[in-house]
């Protein structure tokens, strides 16, 4: 998916880049096989940052995660260590 993506922006990039006066007749005078070559590279840049984005995206949800795991643990600790004063205290005064 990220491919296609990534070709989809630069078939959009090169459209653009071929719409303007001055630069259409420069990119037209690049040798094809170096104007798929320079497709093929930003291609492969736009592909690689897309995966980075997804895979920080997919880290940071993973760090949120266990970030509420830890927050659930601590509250469970901290009720617990409530209940051992009550429990401490009840005792005093049963006694």
């Amino acid at each position: 998916m990220p491919k296609l993506i990534a070709i989809n922006i630069i078939e959009k990039i090169i459209h653009d880049l071929t719409d303007r006066r001055g630069l259409q007749g420069e990119w037209y005078n690049i040798d094809e096989d170096i104007q798929k070559e320079i497709i093929e590279t930003w291609q492969n840049i736009a592909s690689d940052e897309i995966i980075k984005s997804q895979n920080i995206k997919i880290n940071r949800d993973e760090q949120l995660k266990e970030l509420k795991i830890w927050k659930e643990q601590k509250i469970e600790q901290a009720v617990k260590a409530i209940e051992n004063v009550f429990d401490e205290e009840w005792d005093k005064l049963g006694k």
